[in-house]
């Protein structure tokens, strides 16, 4: 049970008129909460000890702009006095007159003297060992900083804080670390934007690089491809040119005399023979004005001598076989009208007409 003071309703007054709160005033003076809420109440006895409330008050009234001795003073009959030493006066005991002798102790007195020189210095003791204790006690009452860093032990007047600076100071640090987190963030988010721009370029340099090489492969493969074009058409050159050459020499070489006649004991129906004499090999060349399919075997083994028989030949293609081996051909014609036949230069004539057209040469 507590009644509030005078004292507490300033100091809470010119705290309300700082703007102050009471978590805000325990950051500035150190004191805990519950102490402050003591003073403003007159609550004393949560407080440890006559010495802290007066710190305490006077700690409070620098905080909030009030004189502190001025306070003390006006409302000394609200706070606690600290604890001191009271003298003791020994009374003399009373004279007392005994058969006309005055002035002089009597034997009862001197006798106690002693005994009351004891009480008293028994007494003292007994009053600093009390003080001792409730001193003691005050201080195991005030948390230290281990048990609330927040809190401070007084063991020596507080000296006064300004409060404005602090905050200034405090808003400033404050401002300092968002500036620092701030750019400490733009650093990191330059940063990543960086590994990723590089990585960005280096992927983008081995696609580039890959495309250069298919490039150069596939510029060396057209390079190769135009070479080879190139050599074909030379090789095809030289195979017309040594065709020609060698029908200029067949030209101007005597011309083996050759007989070509029909033997009719093995002619029939669109089957023609002939006998070939004269020459010792037989040389067959085959034009086409029109499509055409043809097969030319071997008479005796029936072997094919074309690589892609049954072809269908179209206008403009020719068949040559040199120096055939074999002694005897034997031609399937599809189209009589569209096929001209030469044997070693020498043009046959169709002696049937119907097709297919089969002719066999014999050489002999």
């Amino acid at each position: 049970m507590f009644l509030l003071t005078e004292i507490g309703t300033r100091l809470k007054e010119a705290r309300e008129a700082k703007g102050y709160t009471l978590s805000d005033l325990q950051e500035i003076t150190k004191i805990q909460k519950r102490y402050l809420v003591g003073i403003e109440n007159g609550d004393y006895e949560s407080i440890p000890g006559a010495f802290y409330v007066r710190a305490f008050i006077r700690q409070y009234a620098e905080a909030v702009g009030l004189d502190p001795d001025e306070l003390l003073e006006t409302y000394k009959n609200e706070v606690p006095s600290t604890p001191s030493m009271e003298s003791t006066t020994v009374i003399p005991a009373q004279r007392q007159k005994r058969g006309g002798i005055g002035g002089s102790p009597s034997r009862q007195t001197m006798e106690a003297l002693p005994k009351i020189m004891v009480g008293l210095f028994v007494l003292v003791i007994i009053i600093i060992v009390v003080w001792m204790y409730y001193m003691q006690k005050a201080k195991t009452d005030i948390p230290n900083a281990s048990e609330d860093p927040s809190q401070t032990e007084y063991a020596e007047p507080v000296k006064p804080i300004d409060t404005e600076k602090e905050r200034e100071k405090e808003e400033t640090r404050k401002k300092n670390e968002e500036v620092a987190k701030q750019e400490a963030a733009e650093k990191e988010k330059a940063e990543k934007e960086k590994a990723e721009q590089a990585a960005a370029e280096k992927e983008q340099a081995e696609k580039d690089k890959q495309a250069e090489k298919e490039q150069v492969a596939k510029d060396k493969k057209s390079e190769e491809d135009k070479k080879a074009d190139k050599d074909k058409a030379k090789d095809n050159e030289k195979a017309k040119e040594k065709e020609k050459k060698d029908k200029d020499k067949a030209k101007k070489e005597p011309k083996t005399e050759q007989t070509v006649v029909e033997d009719a004991a093995n002619s029939g129906g669109n089957v023609t023979t002939f006998t070939v004499t004269g020459p010792k090999q037989l040389n067959l060349d085959l034009a086409f004005t029109g499509d055409a399919w043809i097969e030319v075997r071997d008479s005796a083994t029936r072997a094919t001598l074309l690589d892609n028989e049954g072809k269908v030949y179209t206008a403009g293609e020719e068949i040559k076989l040199d120096n055939v081996e074999s002694k005897s051909l034997y031609i399937v014609i599809g189209n009589i009208n569209t096929t001209e036949v030469e044997l070693n230069g020498e043009k046959i004539e169709y002696v049937r007409q119907g097709y297919p057209q089969s002719l066999i040469f014999n050489l002999q």
